[in-house]
């Protein structure tokens, strides 16, 4: 069986869907040796993908489609006489769609339904593309792989779909996320960050889902309470920045609250393993990775009680109602103040992140493809 997989939404950056792509197929190379793999990428995001594998083959797209809007369109009419000439027997779209007008058995990755549940939190034109184009993609895939429970009962009750069509593959953790026992490491990673005291962190993109606002008024209650550290929000500006900036502002924590910007992947785990606690009180989430990749670190977490979030830390954090800003900044506190919870936490965030992992990700989805070729 030949097997297409468009990356081109995977990119250098990476995000929690880039790590999706380029995990995925790190993972099927691994466990199979039988079936070939065409990876469909661009002449920016090759280099995250293997150039000597006996059954995975690279094949380019044209240089102007890093342009995204252009590579869009390009998808849909001219990717389409690509895969038929490469023989495509299977096609997995990883983001929610695949071309119009390809012919080939379909497989969708959805990853979470924020453009019918949360509609206000997107760009407009990306609204409309993919609130277009998800139900249409859905009703010609074959299979639709959703990451999670929660995300699979969305896409069941959005789309009107019957269940033995939709999925679940859970996300795994990415092996570079564990304890990091070189103290001289952490210290670099305090320095480089400019940490002279303890911190609570918060790793993700800058929007309004992630609910920052909130955070960081209950980070205010807790800095009221005693705690001597700082808020650390680790992550790339989206459109959600300004809201945040002016939360700090109005409350006088412009030296408490911390904007680092874009983060290195490789750096992540420093800065999991050397916070106080992990924070992140999302509105909604498809999976959530950051969490999941504190607790496989042995960073106590406290984030939300909705969505896939429980599914994926289990009993291992403390789960919060995420609108309740007091309640908020008690579990904070509580984590803060209680090292034998602590304690008990890190074990237990072990034990719940080794559920997760990039091979057991592959294995079902390679069942997936075996059962929906032609």
């Amino acid at each position: 069986m030949r097997v297409g997989i468009d990356t081109f939404a995977a990119h250098r950056k990476k995000t929690g869907i880039g790590t999706y792509i380029s995990s995925l197929v790190g993972g099927l190379l691994k466990i199979d040796t039988q079936n070939e793999y065409l990876l469909f990428v661009s002449h920016e995001n090759e280099v995250l993908f293997p150039d000597s594998t006996p059954n995975c083959r690279k094949v380019f797209g044209p240089r102007w489609i890093d342009n995204i809007k252009l590579r869009v369109l390009w998808e849909h009419t001219l990717l389409p006489r690509k895969l038929n000439l490469e023989r495509v027997d299977v096609l997995h779209g990883p983001t929610f769609v695949t071309p119009l007008f390809a012919k080939q058995p379909g497989i969708i990755t959805i990853h979470d339904m924020t453009w019918f549940t949360h509609p206000n939190e997107h760009i407009p034109l990306k609204r409309a593309y993919y609130q277009r184009l998800i139900p249409v993609a859905a009703r010609r895939a074959r299979r639709i792989i959703a990451i999670t429970e929660s995300t699979r009962q969305d896409v069941l009750r959005i789309l009107g779909l019957p269940e033995e069509k939709v999925t679940v593959v859970h996300y795994g953790v990415d092996r570079i996320f564990r304890p990091v026992p070189d103290e001289r490491l952490l210290a670099q990673t305090r320095q480089r960050y400019s940490l002279t005291s303890p911190f609570v962190l918060f790793v993700g993109m800058i929007e309004p889902r992630k609910n920052l606002p909130r955070l960081i008024e209950a980070f205010g209650q807790v800095k009221n309470a005693g705690y001597e550290g700082v808020l650390l929000l680790a992550g790339p500006p989206g459109w959600g920045y300004a809201e945040a900036a002016a939360k700090v502002e109005k409350l006088g924590l412009g030296k408490w609250v911390r904007f680092t910007g874009p983060v290195p992947h490789h750096e992540l785990p420093n800065l999991f393993c050397a916070a106080d606690l992990f924070a992140y009180p999302s509105l909604y989430e498809g999976f959530g990775l950051p969490p999941l990749e504190a607790l496989a670190c042995g960073t106590p977490v406290v984030t939300s009680n909705i969505s896939s979030l429980p599914e994926v830390v289990g009993d291992a954090a403390l789960l919060v109602d995420p609108l309740d800003v007091n309640g908020l900044a008690q579990s904070m506190q509580r984590v803060l103040a209680d090292n034998q919870l602590r304690h008990q936490m890190r074990e237990r965030g072990f034990k719940q992140a080794q559920r997760f992992t990039w091979e057991e990700n592959a294995r079902r989805t390679l069942e997936i493809y075996n059962q929906t070729q032609w």
